[in-house]
């Protein structure tokens, strides 16, 4: 009977205080919701990609070589502890006409073990060596068809890469099929833009029969029990980083055996088969010796031998030449960190995450704070009751339970609320961006059970822990102390009355006024505390909002000078080059090259301290590096200019932040031809949007022992920004490879920040429910602790205007102290973002606008504003009989 009373009067006290009771319940949810929602929508992101990889097969592990892989080298790979399949497949960029533009395209053999198997969209994939498969992307940009005939062809001239070279027959594929390229989980919009591209724009996808190769281009590996880990987990990185090592075991030996094949074996055969076709050309020179003299047979038959021996004299020599030019044979084992699609949403889940270790943190001091303040005023209400139940025989910790269980119930409550949204609710909005940003077949929804429990626990364990301690000093007290009204605090003089020439011009409700703001200490620091903390999320929101709005300017209109960059094949540079200043030129061209600079640029893969960022590689001819300034400008973190001269090597400012690297620390580059040297890093470039790499032509002559050829050209141009994009989609035409316009990329900036600016006003959103939800509680909680004093005023003739004025005023004074605090507390959370989100190829240089400052401050006023208006009618209620009567 006693449990059941005392529990009827949890309910009494949760309904008595239902405002305070529900003001816990929702600062729990939306902390909780922040704390599990944005971690579980990248995780989601995550699980989503992890499945559709193991769903396609897409391999663990890539071994590449620079002179290709044997079937030996197969076999070997296959022996090696913890490989489960390892498969040779055939691959090479080729380029293919889109149009009337030349595009790259990789060119990958089908697996037999169905090692990275494409999606099917439509129709058969490939089965004899005259068929393909593109994708949809490439059927979507060049209007062909099911059925067409497509042909594309390797350019080998600027390497010696064996892997680079001619892998497939030239000539026309029939399309057979429609697919998706299960690597490339990117959407074909253009978020993301300013990343650095990719091998290729295109993916086809052939027979093994099509291969002309007598080695693999790489060894793709499927590791034993990878599929049943996900791939963005820490248990997987370990798995497949201790077969990479079991890998590299065996590399020296196969490395060793390549090049004795290379070195010594082929070049036996070569002398072998020179022989032997030596003899075979002497056996019909008899022939056509004895041919009677002067007969058009004899001469005939002369002429094509003259003409075969010629031929086979060159295939010999080039052969030579070829062994000659060998370097060093070189295995490069690498894992799915090496596809860009997969770390740009590791990348991106954990910019999201850095978001969400932050701004929860500020919800839960919150909570904590306004549940001291809750409970402290509930404890002093039920002063009387709790002194009965002490004279009852009941004991602190039965007493104390009572409100233990109001706070975990609020908890409770909160929390399955703020699970509903932060495991639903957030997710399905995060996806809403990610359909814009990734191509997926479908978003999978999940639940941590583990992060559940423990954001509800620490919300739990903050709030209940301040409960006890509001109730600690009560339950000290002695049961006729509790039963006896609690006397008043005594008065005294507050700072603002010693300074006379001031006091003295302040008016009796203003004298009021600051009395009770210094009288009622610790919902005054509440007050303050909260609308700081929700200024300051709202400041950080907007900072967050305003740096990627800035970002366009300084990099397009500041860092980025030039208007266009063309890339082309090395072969091709003097004719590509050509046609652009005729094109220039037309007379019905609206646009005007004034000047250009040629350069070499590729993208490299950039590798220091065990981390690999995609780098674009521009190498500046020595007699033009004074002209660079012109086209980049090159400023360090003080931003100051910088020179580049011969040895230096300047990277950019985002991957220096990825790589943890500093200057004069010395890295490895590989190119896209699979050549490695090492590199010391002079200093350290702003580069906002994209990642960077510059060094002279000498310089790179030094480190990577091989000439410079020059593939691109920074281009300066007079023309509107429409002219400009519509003249840079007609160079296509003329041969160049790629074409980056300036104006296009400033144009379509925006779409490449909706996944920040999305959780922006997420964030912003949350903070804004926080904000009103502490003035709201507090303004309620300072009208209860004074509902006696307020119904005196009444009593004395205060209208009600008069009445809502006198309270109102603290908590503007209140809300305005805690804006002010809420500023530089606002400016400095920013800040720190520009080290925590670290997305690929961007540099997040925070800056916050002055109006977002004001806008911050005004929505805290605004709240207010809101909050005074509906505690107004609370404030008309107050029955002054009754409050009168009280003995508070």
């Amino acid at each position: 009977m006693v449990p059941t009373v005392f529990r009827r009067g949890i309910y009494r006290t949760i309904r008595g205080s239902l405002k305070r009771f529900l003001s816990i319940v929702v600062i729990t949810a939306l902390g909780v919701s922040v704390m599990c929602g944005l971690k579980a929508g990248c995780e989601d992101l995550c699980d989503s990609v992890d499945a559709y990889f193991d769903q396609q097969n897409v391999y663990d592990i890539n071994v590449q070589s620079t002179y290709g892989l044997t079937d030996d080298d197969l076999d070997a790979i296959q022996e090696v502890d913890g490989v489960e399949t390892a498969e040779g497949i055939y691959t090479e960029t080729a380029y293919t006409a889109v149009g009337t533009t030349r595009e790259r395209v990789v060119v990958q053999s089908l697996s037999k073990e169905n090692i990275d198997q494409p999606v099917l969209v439509n129709g058969d994939l490939p089965e004899s060596a005259d068929e393909v498969a593109v994708t949809s992307k490439f059927l979507k940009a060049s209007g062909k068809k099911l059925g067409d005939t497509v042909s594309f062809a390797a350019n080998d001239a600027s390497s010696s890469n064996q892997s680079a070279k001619d892998q497939f027959a030239d000539g026309d594929y029939t399309i057979t099929a429609e697919v998706l390229d299960p690597t490339d989980v990117s959407s074909d919009s253009t978020v993301n833009a300013f990343r650095a591209a990719s091998a290729a724009d295109y993916k086809f996808y052939v027979s093994e029969d099509a291969a002309t190769s007598s080695s693999y281009s790489a060894v793709h590996v499927v590791v034993e029990g990878a599929k049943d880990l996900n791939s963005y987990s820490d248990a997987y990185a370990a798995k497949i980083n201790e077969v990479k090592g079991n890998i590299e075991k065996i590399r020296e030996e196969r490395e060793k055996a390549r090049a004795q094949e290379l070195t010594v074996d082929t070049p036996t055969s070569l002398d072998a088969a020179e022989r032997q076709a030596a003899m075979l050309f002497g056996i019909e020179q008899d022939n056509i010796n004895r041919m009677a003299e002067g007969s058009d047979e004899r001469a005939q038959a002369q002429a094509d031998l003259d003409q075969r021996r010629a031929a086979a004299d060159q295939q010999f020599a080039d052969a030579r030449a070829e062994l000659s030019d060998l370097g060093e044979c070189t295995w490069y084992i690498q894992d799915r960190g090496n596809i860009a699609s997969y770390s740009s949403v590791e990348s991106d889940s954990s910019s999201i995450e850095a978001i969400a270790t932050v701004f929860p943190f500020i919800f839960f001091i919150v909570a904590v704070l306004i549940s001291l303040t809750t409970a402290t005023r509930m404890v002093e209400e039920e002063r009387t009751l709790i002194g009965l139940y002490k004279a009852l025989g009941y004991s602190r910790g039965r007493i104390l339970s009572k409100y233990v269980d109001y706070a975990l119930w609020a908890c409770l409550i909160g929390g399955v609320l703020g699970n509903i949204i932060g495991f639903v609710g957030l997710p399905l909005f995060l996806f809403t961006v990610f359909d814009d940003m990734y191509s997926l077949p479908q978003m999978l929804l999940s639940y941590d059970i583990v992060s559940s429990i423990v954001s509800v626990a620490l919300f739990a364990v903050g709030v209940v822990g301040a409960t006890i301690i509001a109730c600690r000093h009560e339950m000290a007290e002695t049961p006729a102390s509790l039963m006896r009204p609690k006397a008043p605090r005594a008065g005294s003089r507050i700072l603002l009355e010693r300074i006379g020439f001031i006091w003295r011009r302040m008016g009796f409700l203003n004298k009021v006024a600051a009395r009770n703001l210094f009288r009622y200490k610790k919902r005054a620091f509440m007050t303050i505390f909260g609308i700081a903390g929700c200024t300051a999320l709202v400041i950080c929101g907007m900072g967050i909002r305003d740096t990627s709005v800035a970002l366009s300017p300084k990099q397009y209109g500041h860092i980025t000078r030039y208007d266009l960059l063309a890339v082309a094949n090395p072969d091709d540079f003097s004719q590509t080059c050509a046609a652009l200043d005729e094109r220039s030129a037309a007379k019905d061209s609206d646009v005007t090259v004034t000047s250009t600079l040629p350069i070499m640029t590729d993208n490299v893969t950039f590798t220091f301290g065990g981390k690999s960022e995609t780098v674009q590689l521009i190498v500046v001819p020595d007699d033009r590096t004074n002209d660079l300034d012109d086209y980049v400008r090159l400023e360090d973190e003080s931003k100051e200019p910088l020179s580049l001269r011969d040895g230096d090597v300047y990277l950019s400012k985002s991957s220096q932040l990825v790589l943890g690297i500093q200057p004069g620390d010395t890295a490895h580059v590989q190119d896209s031809s699979l050549n490695v040297a090492k590199v010391k890093v002079s200093d350290i470039s702003l580069n906002y949007l994209g990642n960077t790499l510059y060094m002279t032509q000498g310089t790179y002559e030094r480190a990577f022992g091989r000439s410079v050829r020059l593939n691109g050209v920074f281009v300066l141009l007079k023309g509107s920004s429409a002219d400009q994009i519509a003249f840079s989609k007609n160079l296509k035409s003329d041969g160049w490879l790629t074409i980056s316009s300036t104006a296009e990329h400033w144009e379509n900036y925006e779409a490449n920040f909706t996944i920040i600016n999305s959780v922006v006003v997420l964030v912003t959103f949350m903070a804004a429910c926080l904000s009103f939800v502490v003035v709201f509680t507090l303004s309620n909680t300072n009208i209860s602790e004074r509902e006696r004093e307020l119904a005196t005023i009444k009593v004395l003739g205060f209208r009600r205007g008069e009445v809502h004025h006198y309270v109102n005023k603290e908590t503007l004074i209140l809300t305005a102290i805690g804006a002010a605090l809420g500023v530089p507390l606002g400016g400095l959370l920013a800040e720190s973002f520009t080290y925590i989100l670290q997305m690929p190829s961007l540099y997040f240089d925070v800056e916050v606008e002055p109006l977002s400052y004001v806008l911050a401050v005004v929505l805290s006023f605004g709240f207010t504003f809101i909050v005074n208006l509906a505690t107004n009618r609370t404030l008309n209620k107050i029955d002054m009989v009754g409050a009168l009567k009280s003995a508070e």
